[in-house]
C-alpha cells in the first residue's frame, strides 16, 4: 500500500480508514481513530516531535477526529518516547499516557534499559551501525527523556482508549515491551518486538533488531515467534520498517 508523502519528515500509510502507520525518517508511530477521538502509539525521537504533531493534524483533517485522548507506549526507548513532552505541551487537553506496568519504571527513568553509546561504538566498524548512530544522535537519541506522569494499562486486555486495541505482553526488547492487536482490522502494532527494516540491518521483512538493542535476546526471539506465528492473517505495523503481512495472509 502506498503512503502519501506530506513532508520529508514523515509518510502516512493508511492501513484502514481508522488506522494509520506513520513512517518517520528513522522510526514509526501509529494513529488510531474512533469517531472524533484519537490514540497515538509512540512518539518518535525528540527530533520527531514536529512530525508527530503534523501527522496528527493530517489524520485529523482526513478523518474528522480532533481529540487526542490517549498515548500508548510500546516501550520506553528514546526513539519511542522522545517526542512525548512536546506532544503533550501542544494539546489543549492533555491525553492519558499509558504503558505496561512492567515498563513504567523505564519510562519514568527509574532505570535505563537501552543500548549505550559505548555498546553502539563497539559495533561502529559496521557502516550501517555507524550511520544509524550518527542519525540517532542528530535526532536527539542522547537526550534525557524520562516522563514521570505515566499510567498503566492492563496486559492482555482490551483497552478503553479510541480504537480499542488489545495489549499483548511481548517482553524481550525491554522487560515491559507491549504490542497491540486490532482484531477487527486484522492488524498487529508490534513496536520493536517485530520490525521489518532498520538502518543497522541488511534484511527486509519481519525480523528482530540487532542483539545490542535487546534487553533479553532469548525473550525477544520468543515474542517475535509468537507474533510471526499469529494464528490468523494479519498485517504487521512495526516500530521500524514498512507494513508487512503475516505468513498466513
Amino acid at each position: 500500500m502506498h503512503g502519501t508523502r506530506i513532508a520529508d519528515a514523515y509518510t502516512i500509510v493508511p492501513v484502514e480508514s481508522d488506522v494509520f502507520l506513520v513512517q518517520g525518517t528513522h522510526v514509526n508511530w501509529t494513529i488510531l481513530t474512533e469517531g472524533s477521538a484519537m490514540t497515538l502509539v509512540d512518539t518518535g525521537y525528540p527530533g520527531d516531535a514536529d512530525a508527530v504533531l503534523a501527522s496528527l493534524a493530517d489524520v485529523s483533517r482526513r478523518t474528522g477526529a480532533r481529540d487526542l485522548e490517549a498515548i500508548l507506549l510500546t516501550h520506553g526507548h528514546t526513539d519511542h518516547i522522545g517526542g512525548l513532552g512536546r506532544v503533550l505541551a501542544a494539546m489543549p487537553q492533555p491525553p492519558r499516557v499509558l504503558c505496561s506496568p512492567l515498563e513504567v519504571g523505564h519510562v519514568r527513568r527509574d532505570y535505563v534499559q537501552q543500548v549505550t553509546l559505548g555498546q553502539a561504538l563497539r559495533h561502529a566498524y559496521d557502516p550501517r551501525v555507524l550511520g544509524w548512530l550518527l542519525a540517532a544522535v542528530r535526532h536527539g537519541g542522547l537526550e534525557e527523556v524520562g516522563f514521570p506522569n505515566v499510567g498503566e494499562f492492563r496486559l492482555d486486555a482490551v483497552l478503553d482508549v479510541p480504537g480499542r486495541p488489545t495489549s499483548l505482553g511481548t517482553a524481550g526488547h525491554t522487560t515491559g515491551h507491549t504490542s497491540f492487536s486490532l482484531e477487527r482490522a486484522a492488524v498487529l502494532v508490534t513496536g520493536d518486538a517485530l520490525i521489518t527494516g532498520h538502518a543497522t540491518s541488511r534484511e527486509a521483512g519481519p525480523q528482530v533488531l540487532h542483539d545490542m538493542f535487546n534487553a533479553d535476546a532469548d525473550a525477544t526471539r520468543l515474542s517475535f515467534e509468537r507474533l510471526v506465528a499469529w494464528p490468523r492473517p494479519v498485517r504487521y505495523v512495526p516500530g521500524h520498517g514498512p507494513m508487512a503481512t503475516s505468513r498466513y495472509s
